[in-house]
């Protein structure tokens, strides 16, 4: 299983969306060496384990940053 992002608020209460062969968890970086810039963009579709209910998740920033 893939982790809830640190930054959830209650995260405890949440679980990353999963179906058969498919986790719902992403990380994409984006690397720019001639401007000297990097940047991450973190998504989830997570689900509330006790209402069942669903969010996405979304977060970016410079690599090395909590966004």
């Amino acid at each position: 299983k893939a982790p809830v992002d640190e930054f959830v608020p209650n995260r405890e209460n949440f679980e990353v969306y999963e179906e058969p062969g498919k986790v719902y968890s992403k990380v994409l970086t984006c690397s720019n060496l001639g401007k000297n810039n990097n940047k991450f963009y973190n998504l989830q579709l997570l689900v509330n384990t006790k209402l069942r209910t669903y969010y996405t998740f979304f977060r970016f920033g410079r690599i090395g940053k909590t966004g």
